[in-house]
């Protein structure tokens, strides 16, 4: 069973979301209007840089050696104090989401053009498009970026809650990042990294908003930017970007407060759960209690005609309170009623006294799991799994809507790690050439900065010189066997790998 929330979760993971970057006058010569709109090249893509090798995600770059820039932090992906501005930035946010043309043939044909910008045929196309589509919501995002506060809207009491204009988010994203594409073809470095940082910057913002969609969208701005860094870093006479990443703050989304937020939803949409704790409501009001979660429930499912699906649900409580009843019962004598005592109480009210205290247990463990690192918060996810027996009560089946995006979201903050740290570690070989003229042998050889952990492990990511290839490798701390010591090497498919080769400056 899947809500429309978590499909969109699914969504977002796949697209990304919004971004924002600063106005730059296009290049060449104006086309005049008279002529009519420019023809479109056929598009020739390239392949996907990032390609799988007997299931393991490769990602191959050609770099140069670079040394840091002076002063180190010339180029930075953290917003300076003297920079910013006064206001909120969710507001213009979607103002600038309100600006964006979502229509799907532009979108596809936005992200196709960002994967042939280096080709000069389609130069032209791609400022014109920039001019109509992207420019009109440039100074608003230039303002967002600046903003010393950014403040959501309240935490939602319905699962069904959706981001508002979604597509017109991923079209933005989609339009920033064929900026940065047309920047890095055209030799402009600078104004690449700071659509970079700014769409960083953006994904911080949104990821800060109060629903793990919120977090997710975050994370997919932020993915799409480190892929413009990626592509920065393996263009001709790219700056290093070592100390840029080393700055970056770290965790970049923070997902905790998030899974707090999603993990008190049910107590938000139906306060009476406490009220029927604490004693003030009466027992005789628990059937009412039932039929709110219950109306909360159906609002969850993807189904069109969801009037309907209330009234099953509804009809069946009946039922349900009879097959959990016997459990509950039990578990009730268990806190020191009699057998008389519960059998005095209404049905209702015992079975959701016992579905409370069951929701409490295993909502409390994962409270707890998430100030955990994500990989052992993870490891606590996967192991709070419902008894088959509970599965039978709405309020467990509710909980249970909530869980895979919980999961979703402690994935894609241990992707963002993992990305940010490999990233550094080819900008940390890049140094390094910078200094020797080759790539290491191995890491340790390697003296001009600290060397990058893998934030899943805690040690430096696996490395190999093969044939003038610098192979990085991602191992999972839960594909490490337990109890190995920290040198040895694990026979298990990686992650990830990045294969980085050092090609002469020209």
């Amino acid at each position: 069973m899947m809500s429309a929330r978590l499909m969109v979760c699914c969504l977002v993971c796949l697209a990304g979301s919004t971004a924002l970057a600063r106005s730059v006058q296009p290049e060449g010569p104006a086309r005049d209007p008279a002529e009519g709109p420019a023809a479109k090249p056929a598009l020739v893509l390239p392949p996907d840089p990032t390609y799988p090798v007997g299931g393991v995600a490769v990602r191959a770059m050609s770099v140069e050696a670079a040394a840091e820039p002076s002063p180190v932090l010339r180029l930075t992906l953290r917003l300076r104090e003297f920079e910013k501005l006064s206001g909120n930035a969710a507001v213009d946010y979607l103002r600038a989401a309100a600006i964006v043309d979502s229509r799907s043939d532009q979108a596809n044909r936005v992200s196709d053009l960002a994967r042939v910008a280096s080709d000069p045929a389609h130069h032209a196309e791609i400022r014109d498009l920039l001019k109509v589509h992207l420019d009109p919501a440039w100074p608003v995002l230039q303002e967002a970026a600046r903003r010393d506060q950014t403040q959501w809207a309240s935490p939602p009491t319905r699962l069904d809650y959706l981001l508002p204009d979604l597509a017109r988010y991923r079209q933005l994203t989609r339009l920033l990042r064929l900026r940065a594409a047309y920047m890095i073809a055209t030799g402009r470095h600078d104004d690449a990294f700071e659509t970079a940082r700014v769409m960083i910057e953006m994904g911080r913002r949104v990821g800060q908003g109060p629903t793990l969609i919120d977090r997710l969208v975050g994370v997919a701005i932020v993915a799409s930017g480190l892929e413009t860094l990626m592509e920065l870093s393996t263009s001709p006479g790219a700056p290093n970007l070592y100390w840029a990443l080393t700055d970056l703050p770290s965790p970049v989304v923070d997902m905790t407060e998030a899974i707090r937020l999603e993990l008190g939803f049910i107590d938000r949409a139906v306060p009476e759960l406490r009220e029927i704790e604490s004693g003030r409501l009466s027992p005789e009001s628990a059937l009412t209690v039932w039929t709110r979660i219950s109306d909360v429930y159906t609002e969850a499912l993807p189904d069109a005609d969801k009037g309907s699906r209330r009234q099953e649900a509804r009809l069946g409580l009946g039922v349900m309170n009879a097959m959990l009843f016997p459990e509950a019962a039990r578990w009730m004598q268990s806190t020191g009623k009699t057998p008389e005592q519960v059998a005095a109480l209404p049905v209702s009210y015992v079975t959701l006294r016992y579905a409370i205290a069951s929701y409490r247990e295993r909502n409390d463990r994962l409270l707890a799991a998430a100030s955990l690192p994500p990989a052992q918060a993870r490891a606590i996810l996967d192991s709070t799994v419902q008894p088959a027996s509970s599965r039978a009560n709405l309020l467990a089946g509710l909980s249970d809507i909530l869980q895979p995006a919980l999961g979703r979201t402690i994935s894609s903050h241990q992707q963002i790690a993992r990305q940010v740290a490999m990233l550094r570690t080819v900008e940390l070989l890049r140094l390094h050439a910078a200094s020797t003229g080759s790539l290491p042998a191995t890491l340790e050889e390697i003296r001009v900065a600290p060397i990058p952990e893998n934030p899943e492990t805690g040690r430096p990511f696996d490395y190999v010189l093969k044939d003038g290839v610098g192979i990085i490798t991602a191992i999972a701390s839960d594909t490490h066997p337990p109890g190995a010591p920290a040198g040895e090497k694990d026979t298990r498919p990686p992650l990830s790998e990045m294969r980085v080769t050092l090609r002469p400056k020209p």
